[in-house]
């Protein structure tokens, strides 16, 4: 292996140590994407993504602070959506919190029986927003914000989705509850079946060869403007769905649909080089709009995830094998003192670092990208 970039993975995780107040939560005062230039959200969803880094940074370095960090940020979130379970119900946040808390228990397995609890009453609340009768079977808790739009009974996104199956995935991992597993299935054939319009019986977009943002012609959304949710893929979801879907499919014993899901994930990952990669192999959001450091890492992430399970034919390792090196090139160059602010270039001005919140997000993709050059190196010299 080559040398690790350990430098530029604790530049990113020493400012989410930083930022940490005594009771986990993000520092305003701290933050930069917290103030009012990044226009945050403050949802706190990436802060189940920082805990991720953290114990990514902690398994390589062993160094105690990192995990304590990374505790503090899982339990702030997993109390956090506690606290609003009974007034605020939306999907996403449930997930985020099945995610924070299985991780947690994986590094605290003397806290395992008590977080066991906490599993139980989010998977309850969750299953709230379950509905037989929507392709999603899970609502995602809330309408499109385009006005006129009368037949969503849901707003669909596949990322908020991907964020409930990858929470699921963990919590099953974590309880071996078979009906977990049955909603992990469940809510996996929304992502295989192709969408169609003014319903929400599925996500997939064919003509894209990835999964739309959302089944509806919405326009209010994170990051762009004037682009229909329907008509487009951006990678949040195209690497998200993937990293979810191929995690549930080593415990779905059905070959028919394990088979359509590494299809269409390595679809999905060749639908981001084919149409958001950059020649220095800097990747845009939804297509070659802006630089992303963040996306960037969630393409590679998204090659990792293949190879790892097992996916990538001969063929296709030489399709993505060139293209890899081309961003992990970019990765190295564009990282450690060489950030950009908000890991964002302009290039065209489509997109742009808004909400604050998500830059911590996709920082945290970058740190868990940087820290995966062992498995990088494999597929390079495979």
């Amino acid at each position: 292996m080559k040398y690790l970039p350990l430098d530029a993975i604790r530049s990113i995780c020493d400012d989410f140590v930083e930022w940490q107040g005594e009771d986990g939560i993000i520092r305003k005062d701290k933050c930069p994407y917290f103030t009012d230039r990044y226009k945050p959200f403050y949802r706190y969803m990436e802060v189940p993504f920082m805990g991720r880094a953290l114990y990514r940074l902690f398994d390589i370095t062993k160094e105690p602070g990192y995990k304590e960090a990374a505790d503090k940020y899982m339990l702030l979130y997993i109390n956090l959506i506690c606290d609003l379970i009974t007034s605020e119900k939306i999907a996403y946040k449930f997930g985020m919190a099945l995610e924070a808390a299985a991780l947690y228990a994986r590094y605290n397995p003397l806290k395992s029986c008590e977080i066991k609890t906490y599993v139980q009453l989010l998977v309850k609340w969750l299953r709230q927003l379950k509905d037989e009768k929507l392709g999603s079977y899970f609502r995602c808790g809330y309408l499109p914000g385009t006005k006129g739009i009368e037949k969503a009974t849901d707003v669909g996104f596949s990322d908020d989705l991907c964020h409930v199956g990858r929470g699921l995935v963990r919590a099953y991992e974590f309880t071996g509850d078979k009906e977990i597993l049955h909603d992990i299935v469940k809510l996996s054939k929304y992502f295989l079946t192709d969408q169609k319009a003014d319903t929400q019986d599925g996500i997939w977009n064919p003509s894209l060869g990835t999964w739309s943002i959302g089944p509806w012609p919405d326009k209010n959304f994170e990051h762009m403007s004037d682009t229909a949710a329907c008509e487009a893929g951006w990678v949040f979801s195209a690497y998200g769905d993937a990293e979810f879907l191929l995690d549930a499919a080593y415990y779905i014993n059905q070959p028919q649909t394990v088979d359509a899901i590494k299809g269409k994930c390595i679809s999905s990952i060749r639908w981001i080089y084919e149409n958001c990669c950059f020649e220095d192999g800097a990747i845009g959001m939804t297509g070659r709009d802006d630089k992303w450091i963040g996306l960037t890492a969630a393409a590679i992430l998204g090659i990792i995830k293949l190879y790892e399970t097992d996916c990538l034919s001969d063929e296709d390792i030489s399709f993505f094998r060139p293209l890899l090196k081309k961003s992990w090139e970019f990765m190295l160059c564009n990282t450690g003192k060489n950030l950009p602010e908000a890991g964002y270039i302009k290039v065209t001005g489509n997109t742009s670092p808004i909400p604050g919140d998500n830059v911590a997000w996709l920082l945290s993709w970058t740190a868990e990208c940087l820290a995966s050059q062992q498995t990088i190196d494999c597929i390079l010299g495979a």
